[in-house]
């Protein structure tokens, strides 16, 4: 992460970029297999986490999680007791996350879209140790997502953001999570099943209610990008709105209905 004080080597992204667009149409066929069949590591474009992520190239495992800070424009504000009181919890889970992702789920990565600035110090400083001391974990920045732009001001809901490994062409297969649930060894079992059944989707629930609970379902974007494409659209395309329960709904009402 540009900011924190430790650094990351990589693949040089220039390099890999001129390559990707010197066979462009190469690619652009390629990508379109189904189910897609590509080397870890090939460059594929951009992710949409960071510049890191990118030169990555394919076939990341990632569980994706949302840290935030409460959006305010002038009407509509979070209420004393919602996410600014919560703070100091969400940032005090992100740590044993961090270290039962590595037991867990190895080979995985760890994202954390987030809004933070460096104004925000007490977040920065815990973001920033967990980046410089988990290889395993990426931050993006959603001001300046690759191909994205400013998603923080352009989509101010903060539970939509872990949404964006769908569809993510260097994203094989993840896991959307929510910050406050811990990993379990029951979890990763079922997540086993399912990567053994050869299905695209996993949904899981802990009652009858939901029909899919926003941090407990994902997929594997390459056994058909097409349709994991027709799934980003429909969480992503959407009027944004600030009610609590709008992610899930979403899920419910546009996705739902694609992957069922």
């Amino acid at each position: 992460h540009l900011s924190c004080e430790c650094g990351r080597e990589g693949p040089k992204l220039g390099h890999l970029q001129e390559q990707f667009e010197e066979n462009r149409e190469f690619w652009r066929q390629r990508l379109r297999q189904v189910p897609l069949h590509i080397p870890d590591g090939t460059y594929v474009g951009h992710s949409t986490c960071n510049d890191y992520t990118s030169a990555l190239g394919a076939g990341q495992k990632v569980l994706s999680y949302t840290y935030y800070s409460p959006w305010r424009d002038g009407i509509r504000s979070y209420r004393n007791e919602g996410p600014t009181d919560t703070k100091q919890r969400f940032l005090s889970l992100l740590e044993p996350l961090a270290q039962s992702a590595k037991t867990l789920y190895p080979g995985w990565r760890l994202r954390i879209y987030h809004n933070v600035t460096v104004e925000d110090s007490q977040a920065f400083f815990s973001l920033c140790r967990l980046y410089c001391q988990h290889e395993h974990v990426d931050l993006c920045d959603t001001r300046q997502l690759p191909g994205q732009g400013d998603l923080n001001t352009r989509f101010p809901v903060g539970r939509f953001w872990r949404f964006q490994v769908v569809g993510d062409l260097t994203v094989a297969m993840f896991g959307v999570r929510d910050t406050d649930s811990y990993l379990s060894e029951r979890e990763v079992a079922a997540v086993q099943d399912w990567v053994a059944s050869g299905h695209q989707w996993h949904v899981m629930r802990d009652g009858q209610q939901a029909t899919m609970l926003a941090g407990l379902w994902g997929g594997h974007n390459y056994a058909d990008m097409n349709l994991a494409s027709l799934a980003r659209a429909a969480l992503l395309d959407v009027t944004p709105n600030l009610r609590k329960d709008y992610d899930q709904q979403i899920l419910k009402d546009r996705v739902w209905p694609l992957i069922r």
